[in-house]
């Protein structure tokens, strides 16, 4: 089994699920036991959820820094979770490194520092995540649900959302519009 963590699950362009339609996740880790992932071009605020993402800011007091950030819709398992993606020149005790760039940390002690200006110099705040079993992954990918891609941490702090599934896409040499609904590992 090839470990993806640390890179970018592509959605074809078959999958019309609002969830997971036009998506990039990014693999937090991908082991025997299955895989775990954030969703890193779909805010919540684009899921109709305006008061739940307003509730979201004032509870983690978030809507003190200024421009508000965006809450970012990681994925539809556990949506009681609250996730940072960020760089690794923050680290708490519960910082979990993914790359020698990259980590996540989900803890109370990562919102009070953002908020007093002491946490990560980027950071994408995001409610849940997506998870798959053991081979659950590995079997969309036989389906063609997936392409699969090496990450960069410009995509996922630099670039604006709504560019970002295209832009994959073309920097793998793909004609989305060419597409016959298969995919697999590129």
């Amino acid at each position: 089994m090839r470990n993806f963590s640390n890179h970018f699950l592509v959605s074809m362009p078959q999958i019309s699920d609002p969830i997971f339609g036009e998506t990039i996740i990014y693999i937090c880790s991908h082991d025997k036991n299955g895989a775990m992932g954030l969703i890193i071009n779909k805010k919540i605020n684009e899921l109709d959820l305006n008061q739940e993402t307003y509730e979201i800011l004032k509870q983690t007091k978030l809507y003190n820094i200024k421009p508000t950030p965006n809450v970012y819709f990681g994925g539809p398992v556990d949506l009681n979770m609250g996730i940072i993606l960020h760089p690794l020149d923050y680290i708490t005790k519960k910082t979990i490194k993914i790359s020698n760039q990259i980590g996540v940390t989900s803890d109370s002690k990562i919102l009070k520092d953002i908020v007093t200006g002491n946490g990560p110099s980027m950071f994408r705040f995001s409610i849940g995540y997506a998870g798959w079993g053991n081979g659950q992954l590995e079997n969309e990918f036989e389906n063609g649900d997936w392409l699969i891609a090496p990450s960069n941490s410009e995509i996922i702090f630099d670039m604006p959302d709504e560019q970002k599934w295209k832009y994959i896409n073309n920097k793998l040499g793909v004609d989305i519009n060419e597409l016959s609904g298969h995919g697999g590992f590129a």
